[in-house]
Parts: structure tokens; C-alpha cells; sequence
């Protein structure tokens, strides 16, 4: 949505209006809002201003969260123009039920050639999945890191998000014990395979 982008730049030129010089930064992360505004001609006019006013001779990362549903070719000439770094992937699950629940509507043959563009332009990638969703099982959670990890990313985050916006979900007991067991079982294969990082977000 253009006004999202519109709105973001008015609130950086508040914090830029009183500078001498350009800000310089070392990181930039454009996070949880993304998948709604992440079409090609919005990033592009948000990094085109980004890199404007910004000092950004010794950035280190730039980090941009992504909806695989939304993400296209023109996507990824962005993405290059402006050498994004890493990439969050809401990849989520890699189950059609629990994405249908969703509402994602990506294949894992998406998410394969997705995940292979961004390897051979050097963005490394954090791949988002969920253990909260309704209708998971331990079995399903089970292959979805498994693929995860297949996929040879450089990190993956378990998010079970509690509370958002003021609002609390249900986690009865069958899904806390969901939730404690999918986290055992992540850590005894990270462990067995040590070469992925592990990062657990629980909001709360």
C-alpha cells in the first residue's frame, strides 16, 4: 500500500530534519509490515529515498522481511539493485492445509526456486515458520523444519506468538504441549546437524 510508504517517509524526515549531515547508518531491517506493501514499485521508491538521505557507506546488513505469496521477478531486480543482505521468508509451513488456513497459496516448488534466487545473489535467508496455526500437528511441524533445513538457509525462527494487538489466543494445553515438544525436537536435530542457527520469537 503506497500510504504505508508515503507514511514511513514522513516519519524519516522527522528524524532527519534537524541533522547537519546524513545519518549514517551500519543496519537497516524493514520488518512485520512488509508483505503488505512489498510489490516492486513501493520498495523501490522507499529504498530510492532510503539510500537519498542516508549515509550508507558502512552498512553492514539490510534486512527486508518477505511474502513469498507476493514475491516476483521484479521483486528480486530490487532486491539486487539496492544489495539487500538477508531476508526473512514467511515461508510459515510448508503444508497446503495449514497454508490454505493461512491464506498462502505457495507450493514448496515455489519456495525451492524462490529460496535458490536468493542464494545465487549472495541475500542470505531466515525463513519464518509457525507453530501456532490451527489444525498443525506435531508430525507436520516435524517436516517443516525438516525441510527447513534441507533448504540450507542460514537461520530459522519458531514463532508461536501469544498475544498481538491486545489480542490473546487460546493456547490450551494440547498446544503448549505442541509448542514444548516441536521445540525439543528442533533442538535435537539442530543439534545433530550443528550447522544452522536456531532462533525462537515468542511474543508475549
Amino acid at each position: 500500500m503506497i500510504f504505508i510508504i508515503d507514511y514511513l517517509i514522513k516519519n524519516i524526515d522527522f528524524v532527519i530534519w534537524n541533522s547537519n549531515s546524513k545519518i549514517k547508518l551500519n543496519s537497516i531491517y524493514i520488518w512485520w509490515w512488509t508483505p503488505n506493501i512489498v510489490w516492486a514499485k513501493n520498495l523501490n521508491k522507499l529504498f530510492k529515498y532510503i539510500f537519498s538521505v542516508f549515509d550508507l557507506s558502512c552498512i553492514k546488513q539490510f534486512n527486508i522481511d518477505i511474502n513469498p505469496y507476493l514475491l516476483d521477478n521484479e521483486i528480486f531486480t530490487v532486491l539486487k539493485e539496492y544489495n539487500v543482505t538477508r531476508v526473512t521468508y514467511a515461508i510459515q509451513s510448508f503444508n497446503k492445509s495449514v497454508l490454505d488456513l493461512n491464506s498462502r497459496y505457495n507450493t514448496e516448488i515455489d519456495h525451492y526456486y524462490n529460496i535458490n534466487l536468493f542464494h545465487k545473489l549472495w541475500i542470505k535467508v531466515n525463513i519464518d515458520l509457525m507453530i501456532w496455526i490451527k489444525w498443525q500437528t506435531l508430525e507436520i511441524c516435524k517436516s517443516d523444519i525438516l525441510k527447513s533445513i534441507d533448504l540450507n538457509v542460514d537461520n530459522i525462527s519458531l514463532n508461536y506468538f501469544i498475544q498481538s494487538d491486545n489480542v490473546v489466543y487460546q493456547i490450551d494445553d494440547e498446544k503448549k504441549y505442541l509448542i514444548s515438544q516441536v521445540k525439543k525436537y528442533f533442538n535435537k536435530v539442530i543439534n545433530y546437524r550443528y550447522n544452522k542457527s536456531y532462533n525462537e520469537q515468542e511474543e508475549t
